[in-house]
C-alpha cells in the first residue's frame, strides 16, 4: 500500500454548482471551445439510419452529417474517421453527396486506412456549416470484443464514419492505431440514431431509452462522443435508477446474478461520483455484457466482459466491483471531459482508475487494502506514466504504467493536496472540460489552483518526460 493511506473515510459532498444542460444561445465563432461547444446549433450532429441482418452479421446504413467549423480556420477538405474500412474487408461506400438542394454526387475523394478524405469545392470559413449523406455497407468480422460478433451477439463500437475534431492551426486530430490504447479522439456531437431489425427476438443494447414505433428504435444522444450498442437475441435486462436516471444491464442469462450485481454496483458509482464531480452527462446508463475479456467506455453505456461476470464470487473482491466503476467514471472522464486518448492515456484512465479506490473507499473501506494490494502494489511499476500509447508495446506493460501507477500518483497528489481541495479540483476539472478536449497541461493548472502546496516537485517525479 502507498506510504501513508489515509484511514478510510466518508468522501465530503461538495455543494458546487455545475451546470451540464446544453445552452440555447447563439454564441460567437471564436468563443472559448466549450462555449461553443454548449450550443446544439454549433455542435456537430449525426442522423443515423440503420437496418440490420443480425443472421448475416452485416448493416445497411444511412448518415447524415452537419458539420459547424466552430474553429477560426478556414478548412479546405472534410477527414472523416471510417474504421470498418480499416477494420472489414468488405466496407462499400455507395453513395456520397452533398446534403444541399442538388444533392450533388460526390467524385473527388479519397478513402483507405481507415480515412475519408473529401475536398471542398468552396473552402468552410468559420461559423459556416456543411451537410454530408452517406450510404454504406459492411459485415462485421467474426471475433470476440467490441467491433465484432460471435454466436450469441453483435457489438458495434466506432463503427460509423466520423468527424474528428480540428486543432486551430494544426488541422485534423487523426491518430494511428497502436499496440496497445486507444487512439481515436472524438467531439462532441449529437446522435440521433434509428434502427430497423429483421428478426423480432432480438434485444438491442444502447445508450438511451429509445422510442419505439412500428418495428424501428429511436435513440437520442446528446452531448456526446460517440454512439455504441450491441444486440443479442439472449440478452436479459435488469433495471433500476438513481435520482431519476435509468440504470440498465444487459447480460446472458446465465449470469443475472452477477449481471444482478453490475447493475448495482453501477447505480453506486453514478451516486457516488455525481456527488464527487457533479451531475451525470446523459439521460441514462447501461452497462453491457459481452464476449470479451475487458472493459471498455462508450458514452451512456460501457461494455464489461463475460469472464468478469463468470469469475464473480458474491463478494466485494471481484472484478465486476473493481471495473463497473472504473467504466462508470468515464462517463465523466471520457465522454464529458475529452482528451487525446492517444497522446495522453493517463488523462483518462489514471482517473477511471483511482475512482475504483474512491468507490471502495465510500462503499467497501474495510477493502481499500485489498484494493491496493491486488490492484496496484502487487505490479511492477518501473515504466513511466506520461508516455504516449505508442511507447508501450506490451499491454501489461502499458496498463502497469498508465493506469495503475498513474493510481498512484492521483494518491500521492491527494495526499499532498488534502482530501478536500483535491475533490474540488477534481471538480472543477470537469466543470471546465466539458465537452472540451482537456490535456495533461491542463488538468496541473486546475489543480495548482486548488493545492495550498507546491505540486511541481510531485509533477517532475512522475512525468519526467514532460
Amino acid at each position: 500500500m502507498p506510504t501513508g493511506l489515509p484511514t478510510p473515510v466518508s468522501l465530503p459532498t461538495l455543494q458546487l454548482e455545475l451546470s451540464l444542460k446544453p445552452g440555447v444561445e447563439e454564441v460567437d465563432t471564436l468563443a472559448p471551445e466549450s462555449a461553443k461547444l454548449e450550443t446544439p446549433a454549433k455542435r456537430l450532429c449525426y442522423k443515423i439510419s440503420v437496418h440490420l441482418d443480425y443472421a448475416e452479421h452485416s448493416v445497411e446504413v444511412t448518415e447524415t452529417i452537419e458539420f459547424p467549423n466552430i474553429s477560426s480556420d478556414t478548412i479546405s477538405a472534410l477527414v472523416l474517421v471510417v474504421e470498418p474500412e480499416r477494420l472489414t474487408e468488405n466496407f462499400e461506400l455507395s453513395q456520397l453527396t452533398w446534403g444541399d438542394v442538388d444533392g450533388e454526387q460526390i467524385e473527388d475523394y479519397q478513402i483507405g486506412d481507415g480515412l475519408l478524405q473529401i475536398p471542398l469545392n468552396v473552402p468552410l470559413a468559420p461559423g459556416g456549416k456543411v451537410t454530408l449523406i452517406l450510404a454504406y455497407t459492411f459485415t462485421l468480422p467474426e471475433r470476440a470484443g467490441p467491433f465484432g460478433y460471435t454466436e450469441r451477439q453483435a457489438v458495434f463500437n466506432n463503427w460509423y464514419p466520423f468527424v474528428p475534431p480540428y486543432k486551430d492551426g494544426e488541422g485534423w486530430m487523426v491518430n494511428p492505431p497502436g499496440r496497445v490504447g486507444e487512439h481515436l479522439v472524438y467531439q462532441t456531437a449529437d446522435f440521433t440514431v434509428e434502427f430497423s431489425l429483421n428478426d423480432d427476438g432480438l434485444v438491442l443494447a444502447g445508450p438511451a431509452v429509445p422510442e419505439v414505433s412500428d418495428g424501428s428504435y429511436t435513440y437520442v444522444l446528446e452531448a456526446a462522443r460517440g454512439f455504441a450498442w450491441a444486440v443479442s437475441p439472449v440478452y436479459e435486462i435488469l433495471t433500476s435508477e438513481i435520482d431519476g436516471i435509468p440504470v440498465f444491464a444487459y447480460v446472458f442469462p446465465e449470469h443475472r446474478l452477477a449481471g444482478q450485481a453490475a447493475l448495482d454496483t453501477a447505480v453506486q458509482s453514478l451516486a457516488l461520483f455525481q456527488s464527487l464531480f457533479g451531475p451525470y452527462p446523459y439521460r441514462s446508463l447501461s452497462v453491457v455484457e459481452i464476449d470479451f475479456a475487458d472493459g471498455l467506455e462508450a458514452d451512456g453505456l460501457f461494455f464489461l466482459g463475460n469472464p468478469f461476470f463468470e469469475q464473480y464470487d458474491g463478494t466485494p473482491q471481484n472484478f465486476i466491483n473493481i471495473l463497473t466503476p472504473h467504466e462508470t467514471s468515464h462517463q465523466w472522464w471520457y465522454g464529458l471531459v475529452g482528451s487525446d486518448q492517444a497522446a495522453e492515456p493517463w488523462l483518462d484512465e489514471a482517473l477511471a482508475t483511482y475512482c475504483e479506490f474512491l468507490f471502495f473507499e465510500y462503499n467497501y473501506p474495510e477493502q481499500v487494502d485489498w484494493w491496493w494490494e491486488s490492484r496496484v502494489d502487487r505490479h511492477v511499476l518501473l515504466w513511466e506514466m506520461d508516455g504516449t500509447i505508442y511507447d508501450y508495446n506490451d499491454f501489461s506493460i502499458y496498463i502497469n504504467s498508465v493506469y495503475l501507477k498513474g493510481a498512484k500518483f492521483l494518491h500521492t497528489l491527494r495526499q499532498e493536496m488534502g482530501l478536500e481541495k483535491f475533490i474540488e479540483a477534481l471538480r472543477a476539472y470537469a466543470e471546465r472540460g466539458q465537452y472540451r478536449l482537456m490535456t495533461g497541461e491542463d488538468f496541473f493548472a486546475v489543480v495548482a489552483e486548488y493545492s495550498p502546496v507546491d505540486l511541481n516537485p510531485l509533477i517532475e517525479e512522475y512525468f519526467p518526460n514532460s
